[in-house]
């Protein structure tokens, strides 16, 4: 008989589905299983480490990122160091008087990119490998503001009194770091690599090692977001002032984002200051496809459901973009503007602090096509992109994927990332060494069954049930502040919601995709939402 703890759900229907949803929870969360998430936990820290601590004995943000996934499901004897890890990054938050690794004082509200979980000593910059700062990198921008979006969630999510008051201010600092770096055009001016694909986003450059901000559109999706939630965590803080002003930023910020799109309805890599764009998809010129800020703003709620169609449709006309096992490049084909000595030879220029015992055209691999942010398979990248599959009902484009994962960790593929054609990107020395990535696709695959949205005082549940499912009930609760919620649907596949019942009481529908559960309607430990679709 299968261990409980590795049960996610039961049902009638199509048991191939479940059983890949139940090995999925199985293989990361439970303790019979070879690697999983409890294999990532440092106890002295109080947080998961990115990986293996002999190899990868540190954390990086944009790694963890894919983690807020499982914020809703993760188990509780692992939630303590999930919340952990987001408090090791914002307690290191600078406060204006911050000095980084290189001798730079560290802007109010910028969180590190890394922290290294021996010396404890955190980089503010994706510079890690160098031996000083380099002055014409920017700070830790995209970064910040996907974390303040995660970490904001999570307190929602968790409606714990104490961590609101502590953390709450950190949010706030992150987000008005964010509001000063607009640009007269209302678009956020960051310098090179200060995004989650790190040197590949060269900003303006003018030659000579010289450099301009330019606009990426990751960064204006994820300052988006984060302010929408700093608005609910406002209005759950009893301050309807404050939220009043973030949700303004954040609606203006989504007029803004407008100018990011190009003219097919997908959002572009980034604008140049001179208005020079980056991410036109067949242009003779960086005409690449990026695929982080577009399935991004659909997994985040940045773009209405038309919106999201039209850059779903963009993604999956670009024959390439997806490997034959379904799986999404971070970008396709190549990028052509990326900063000195991080794209192969291709900008084959001196860094300043370079280390002169590391070869950085092979950097752990070489960083040419198909490989690292120049077009591998980053799992936390992929994990927003199953999220968004799952918001737009793709579930034909899930399966291929997701049994894929399964068969990758069998074979102890379980890294950052693979490369872009699906072949492991590693040696084989590196087989069994597991890293967080990994299992953000699995966190994905899970809540995307009910996507599952906090606000200030409700939680609002899409369930994208499989058609093939007939009754699908969740072992695994979903939680609400001291609350657990069981799920149990029965599906017709016919239409909409058409009930939902609470405890055993109507629960009013008011939408035909979506239920709003007040936090005030949960009057016990243990719930149960049983919803007719």
């Amino acid at each position: 008989m299968r261990n409980a703890a590795s049960v996610f759900c039961k049902g009638r229907g199509d048991e191939h589905i479940l059983d890949v949803l139940n090995r999925l929870w199985g293989l990361s969360c439970s303790r019979e299983s070879r690697d999983s998430l409890h294999d990532l936990i440092y106890p002295e820290g109080g947080h998961f480490w990115e990986g293996n601590p002999e190899i990868f004995a540190g954390l990086w943000s944009q790694n963890y990122l894919g983690m807020h996934s499982w914020t809703p499901i993760i188990p509780d004897d692992l939630m303590r160091f999930h919340t952990g890890s987001y408090k090791r990054f914002f307690d290191l938050q600078s406060d204006g008087t911050t000095v980084d690794y290189g001798g730079e004082i560290v802007p109010a509200g910028a969180i590190p990119e890394y922290i290294n979980c021996e010396d404890h000593r955190p980089r503010y910059k994706a510079d890690e490998y160098l031996v000083t700062s380099v002055p014409y990198q920017d700070f830790w921008v995209e970064g910040t503001a996907a974390m303040a979006y995660s970490f904001a969630e999570l307190m929602l999510c968790t409606r714990d009194v104490s961590l609101l008051a502590k953390y709450l201010p950190h949010i706030e600092l992150a987000c008005d770091w964010l509001y000063s770096l607009r640009d007269s055009n209302g678009l956020l001016a960051v310098g090179p690599a200060g995004t989650l694909i790190e040197r590949e986003y060269g900003a303006t450059y003018l030659g000579n090692l010289k450099y301009e901000k330019g606009y990426p559109s990751g960064a204006m999706v994820w300052y988006i977001a984060a302010n929408r939630q700093l608005a609910e965590l406002e209005t759950l803080a009893g301050r309807p002032d404050m939220a009043e002003e973030y949700a303004s930023r954040a609606a203006d910020g989504r007029k803004r984002l407008d100018r990011l799109f190009a003219p097919a309805g997908y959002l572009v890599n980034y604008i140049e200051s001179n208005g020079k764009f980056h991410g036109v998809f067949g242009a003779s010129e960086h005409g690449y496809f990026e695929s982080n800020p577009n399935h991004d703003a659909i997994a985040a709620g940045v773009v209405d459901r038309q919106a999201a169609e039209k850059i779903y449709a963009s993604m999956k006309s670009v024959d390439g973009l997806f490997n034959d096992y379904g799986q999404l490049r971070c970008v396709y084909p190549t990028h052509d503007d990326c900063m000195p000595n991080y794209d192969h030879g291709i900008n084959p220029l001196p860094v300043p602090g370079a280390d002169p015992n590391i070869d950085y055209s092979k950097l752990f691999h070489e960083h040419g096509p198909g490989v690292h942010w120049n077009g591998s398979i980053w799992w936390g990248s992929f994990s927003r992109m199953i999220m968004a599959e799952y918001m737009l009902g793709k579930y034909d484009d899930l399966r291929s994927p997701l049994l894929r994962h399964i068969e990758l960790y069998d074979q102890g593929l379980i890294c950052d990332q693979i490369k872009g054609n699906g072949d492991p990107l590693y040696p084989k020395e590196y087989n069994h060494v597991a890293m967080i990535d990994f299992f953000e696709v699995v966190g994905a695959a899970l809540r995307g069954l009910f996507e599952y949205r906090y606000t200030a005082d409700s939680l609002v549940i899409r369930p994208h049930i499989y058609p093939e499912i007939e009754v699908y009930e969740q072992v695994q609760p979903v939680r609400y502040g001291d609350s657990k919620i069981y799920l149990k649907v029965e599906s017709s596949n016919t239409g909409g919601i058409i009930a939902a019942v609470l405890n055993g009481t109507p629960v009013e529908i008011c939408s035909d995709d979506s239920i709003d559960i007040s936090y005030d309607m949960l009057d016990m430990a243990d719930n149960l939402l049983e919803i007719q679709i």
